[in-house]
């Protein structure tokens, strides 16, 4: 029987967000309301309800509606505490830390092949609209050049302004697959 519950418990703490779900019910003085969890871990609420439904025997809801721990709450946060103050100074040379492979470098090289790839039409977009401007075509014709042209540039300038802006957000997302 105690084997099932010590499994049980490092289940529990095999999770950053349930550790993290833990830590926050243990430092709150009244314990932490759905809306805290939701506010601090930036999860959905459908997330958010798995991970409590994992942590049924570790938290309860008060009379209040706020989450408390349990005993077996309690001791799994103390488990958790108390290792983190017994780890020696250099603990991250002897344990290879585990970290998901990140999706940016694949992203990134997607967006700037898909830059590549726009450009290519740009360019001969450009040309021809070179030759009509010189060889003195008619006004409908360089409009005509001159639409895809820019919704090609416009297209580029976005990819290369979301492969600056992006990587925080896509990080999010990592973090929510990775969950």
């Amino acid at each position: 029987m105690h084997e099932e519950v010590e499994a049980t418990v490092f289940e529990v703490l095999a999770h950053t967000v349930r550790r993290d779900i833990l830590r926050l019910v243990a430092y709150s003085q009244d314990g932490a309301s759905y809306t805290d969890m939701l506010g601090e871990f930036g999860s959905s609420t459908g997330r958010l309800n798995y991970h409590l439904k994992q942590m049924e025997g570790f938290i309860q809801k008060n009379g209040r509606l706020r989450y408390t721990l349990t005993p077996l709450g309690r001791a799994a946060a103390d488990l958790m505490f108390s290792l983190r103050k017994g780890l020696p100074e250099n603990a991250e040379k002897l344990v290879r830390v585990r970290t998901p492979p990140s999706l940016m470098p694949a992203l990134k090289f997607m967006a700037y092949l898909l830059m590549f790839v726009v450009s290519i039409p740009v360019i001969f977009i450009g040309m021809q609209l070179y030759d009509t401007v010189v060889a003195g075509g008619q006004l409908i014709d360089i409009l005509l050049l001159i639409v895809p042209m820019a919704i090609g540039i416009a297209v580029f300038v976005w990819i290369g302004y979301m492969v600056r802006v992006a990587p925080g957000y896509l990080r999010v997302l990592e973090r929510r697959f990775y969950e």
